[in-house]
């Protein structure tokens, strides 16, 4: 029957698709927040969010991120009422040192936003990676009047991705009380790239001719 016809082919349009790296989320997604402001679970290796919107995130952890030196070190993850950090030392379950944090989604995400907690009155620094632990740039997060802060940070410059890399940086202060959360993390989904549904009217149209040819024969 055509229908089974037409099925089978848009399936395979799907797959080549995907093989081109296109993204097949119809229109313009809205953005989806993961929010991480809540007590565990923690002290894992890595924890699963969502998916939410469609999209799903893993976390995990590096008690040492070193690319340039090749090192990696699993870490635990620690969530807390202001986000996620990496337990132990140097800041007691917040980001600091060479402790990193890993994001991977699913599928592709763009537009990328993350809040970021500050502890202590000193101002505190981060390096962003790519997905293939490429250096992107560096972030300072200010040390606000109090002691406690929530900063938001753009990491558009990531384009179209499918996670990133947060690596902290040495205290800056001296009351042993620096280091980040992770509080959030907004993303949007690929859209749909604008030539897709013409390739896919083509193919329908392709796929609805060769099954009068077949039937006719």
């Amino acid at each position: 029957m055509f229908s089974d016809y037409l099925r089978k082919t848009s399936a395979a349009l799907v797959i080549g698709l995907s093989a081109l790296g296109l993204s097949v989320t119809a229109g313009n997604a809205a953005t989806v927040t993961f929010d991480f402001q809540s007590n565990g679970p923690d002290n894992l290796s890595d924890i699963d969010f969502g998916p939410t919107g469609g999209i799903s995130l893993n976390v995990n952890a590096f008690s040492v991120f070193d690319p340039a030196g090749g090192t990696f070190v699993d870490g635990n993850v620690n969530q807390g009422g202001n986000g996620l950090g990496v337990s132990g030392s140097p800041e007691g379950g917040r980001l600091a040192g060479d402790e990193a944090l890993q994001f991977t989604f699913s599928p592709q995400v763009t537009d990328i936003e993350a809040v970021v907690f500050e502890r202590g009155i000193a101002d505190e620094g981060f390096l962003l990676f790519d997905e293939n632990d490429v250096f992107i740039d560096a972030f300072t997060v200010l040390g606000l009047g109090g002691g406690n802060s929530f900063q938001t940070f753009d990491f558009s410059a990531l384009g179209v991705t499918t996670g990133f890399t947060i690596r902290g940086l040495d205290p800056s202060g001296t009351e042993n009380n620096e280091g980040i959360r992770i509080a959030s993390v907004t993303v949007a989904a690929v859209p749909l790239p604008a030539a897709a549904p013409l390739l896919a009217g083509g193919i329908g149209l392709l796929a609805f001719l060769g099954w009068r040819r077949r039937r006719a024969a």
